[in-house]
Formats: C-alpha cells, structure tokens, sequence
C-alpha cells in the first residue's frame, strides 16, 4: 500500500497542470489514505497542495475547500501541530457560521476537533467542556438523540465533566447513554463498551471502589473478547482496572495490570502514543506508592521526555508530568531539581490561570523543596498561600489523594520551626 501510495504521489506533478480541480481531488484522497495510514508528514504534503489548488480555483469558502482545511487540521492535531490546527478550524468555523452553515457536518466535525485538541492535547477540559456543549446542542437538534454521532459527543462532554470533577453530571450523562446505546447498539459494541469502561473510571474518581472494579472488569473481559488483547481499548480498560486496584492499595493486583497495559501498548502503539503515555503515567505512579522510588522516577523521566516531545513544554500533561517527577525527587530530597520541575509546573499552571487542586498541591510541594534549600521564608510563605487554596479545593480531591492535605500540615510546620 505505502509503494503504490508514493508512486502514485510522484506521478501527480505537472500531470494535471490544466485540470487542477482533478488534481486536488485525487491529493486529497492520496492524503487522506496516508493519514489512515498514520504516514502524517506525507498526508499532510499531500493536504496543503490540496488545499491550496481548492483556495485557487473553487475559493476559501467552497465547501470542498473547508473540507480539506478540516481533515488537514486533523493531520496537525496528529502530529502535534496543535495551533496550526486551531487555525485552520476557527477560520473555517468563522466562514461556516457567516454563510449560514453553522449547523453543516463540517462545522460539527470542526467543533469536535478543536474539543479533542483542548482535552486531550492541551488538557484545557473548561474550554473542551464548552465546545463538545455546543456541538451536542447542534446533534441534538439536527440528528437526534440516539444518533451515533450524537452518543460520541455524549460521551465525550461526560469524559470531560468527569476530569473536571463534576462527578454527578458525568454519572447521569454515563447512565444515560447506557441505556440508549444497550438498546440502540448492543450490549458488547464497542461504543457500549466505552461509556461502560468510563462510567466505570468515574467511579473510580468518586472512590466509588466497590462499584467500580465489577463495572471495569465486565468492560475488560468484554473487549478482550470482542476486541482482542492487544486493541487499545482492551489495554485502557487493563490500565483502568489497575488504577482502581492502585486507588485501593491492591499494589500486587495492580502491578502485572498496568506492566502489561505499558509494555503492549509500547509495542502496538509506540511510546508517542498518549494511551502509552497515560499507562506508563499509572505504573509510575504505582512505584512512587509502593516506595521504589528509583523505578518511579525512571518511569517519570521517561513519560517526561515523551510528553515533551509529543505535546511540547507548555502543555498540561508535561505540567503534570513534571509535578509528579518534582514529587518524586522531593522524596528523594534532591530539592534542587525538585524545586526546577516544580516550578515549571507552577508557572504553567499561572500561566493559563488553571485553578486546581493540583494546582496548589504542586504549589506546596514547591515550597517543600524551598525549604530543603533552606529558603525558609520563601518555603513558608508559598505553602501558606497554596496549602489555604488547597484546603478550599478539599472535595475535588480524589480520595485516595486526600492524605496530600496532611503532608501538606507537616512541611508547613517543619518550615516554620526552621525559620
């Protein structure tokens, strides 16, 4: 497929010099399959001079040409390209509502990409919120409740209303679409089977344990049977489950879980990938509370590296990343880098006004490592400010996260004896 495809690319040039219309249309397809191909840099050759040729002879506002903008926006977004993305979008969103297509596929299928982009690129899930609202709204209306499409951006808005903590929203949303996908679907498609495993991890958030670990453990058993092992929505439930046991202190159940959700997922997907990402975050997370401390911080510089190179430094998940190596390495009282990570995070975090209770707990741990460095006031001061804001974030702290707030009271106390 990948020979033909670059043959058939190389044969285009000059060919239809006079028919740049037929051109565009067969780029466009050419690119499109290196794009299912995951072959980005060459989908995206192909897409611009698509592009450009449909900007030339049909104009900006033709629809064939907000098409290509549209898919070409999806390749950026692949690979990391996340403004240029955004660009394309809204200036085609800006075209869609002033011609009065505001409702087209198009329009919707822009919407839902710069909502993926905010969620799972920039981890801006206020902005993701509103998007994937505003696009139900539009479904709703258009294609109906129990449409396909409309039950996609369901479950995306009650995904992101679960990562912003609004947990009794994304549960009714969750029970929702079970029980029009159960009917409308299946039990067992694969559709079915995603809200099933997020209703599932939202129990988890809760501290729902009990609930969670038989509603995760039906969606992986059953997309190891419909999906097989190695699908990446087998391994998110493997990796699923294995938090629940982490979140219950279940480390020896959790462990061979969430080393087997790493390792294939590397080998499947590649160490780029997020879901890879999102596993190895888990594993490494489970050695930091099992105390090996070396193995956690290995993992956490691994992650770092690769969420650098994926999602560049200002991003949400490199914040994250790097709060969580600084929390390792102030266990390790190697304050001077903790302090460095830290506070990347920290200015990330101010940055673009993010108020969780991450947020402050990285605030805290900041100050933590001041203190070790022997920078007392400024160590007390900041752990003062950050742990108050904390404490007012309280119930948005997953349970088995709360004992944050008593090591927070301990480094506050220790730091005002030195001083």
């Amino acid at each position: 497929m990948r020979t033909a495809l670059d043959r058939a690319a190389s044969r285009l040039t000059g060919k239809f010099s006079g028919q740049p219309a037929v051109e565009a249309a067969i780029r466009q397809t050419i690119g499109d399959t290196y794009w299912e191909l995951a072959l980005y840099a060459e989908a995206e050759q192909q897409m611009t001079r698509a592009l450009e040729l449909r900007r030339r002879v049909l104009g900006a506002e033709h629809q064939d040409t907000l098409r290509s903008a549209g898919t070409l926006a999806q390749v950026y977004q692949s690979e990391g390209k996340y403004d240029a993305a955004e660009a394309l979008l809204n200036k085609a969103l800006e075209v869609h509502r002033r011609l009065g297509r505001g409702n087209s596929p198009e329009a919707i299928a822009a919407l839902h990409t710069l909502a993926s982009i905010a969620a799972e690129s920039r981890a801006d899930f206020a902005r993701a919120e509103l998007l994937d609202r505003q696009v139900l709204e539009i479904e709703r209306r258009v294609l109906g409740e129990s449409d396909a499409v409309t039950l996609a951006t369901m479950n995306n808005l009650a995904a992101v209303l679960a990562r912003e903590s609004k947990y009794p929203e994304a549960e009714g949303l969750y029970q929702k679409l079970l029980e029009i996908k159960r009917r409308v679907q299946g039990a067992e498609h694969p559709s079915t089977l995603a809200s099933l495993n997020g209703l599932g991890m939202l129990y988890r958030n809760e501290g729902k344990y009990a609930e969670a670990e038989p509603v995760l453990r039906a969606a992986l058993e059953a997309r190891r049977r419909v999906m097989g092992e190695e699908h990446r929505d087998t391994l998110a439930s493997m990796g699923g489950l294995g938090q629940v046991y982490l979140s219950e202190g279940k480390y020896g159940d959790a462990e061979p879980l969430l080393t087997q959700a790493v390792e294939t997922a590397t080998r499947v997907l590649g160490e780029d990938n997020p879901d890879t990402q999102t596993g190895l975050n888990n594993l490494a997370e489970l050695y930091r509370r099992q105390g090996k401390l070396a193995q956690s911080e290995a993992a956490y510089q691994r992650l770092l590296k690769e969420r650098e190179r994926t999602f560049g430094r200002d991003n949400g998940f490199t914040a994250n990343t790097q709060g969580a190596l600084g929390g390792v390495k102030l266990q390790l009282r190697a304050f001077a880098e903790a302090s460095q990570l830290l506070r990347l995070a920290v200015e990330h975090y101010r940055k673009h006004g993010i108020v969780t209770w991450r947020r402050y707990y990285t605030e805290c741990m900041l100050g933590a490592s001041l203190s070790g460095l022997g920078k007392y006031a400024e160590g007390e001061a900041l752990l003062a400010s950050a742990g108050a804001n904390l404490l007012r974030l309280k119930e948005s702290i997953p349970p088995d996260w709360r004992s944050i707030l008593d090591e927070v009271r301990r480094w506050t106390g220790a730091a005002s004896k030195r001083r």
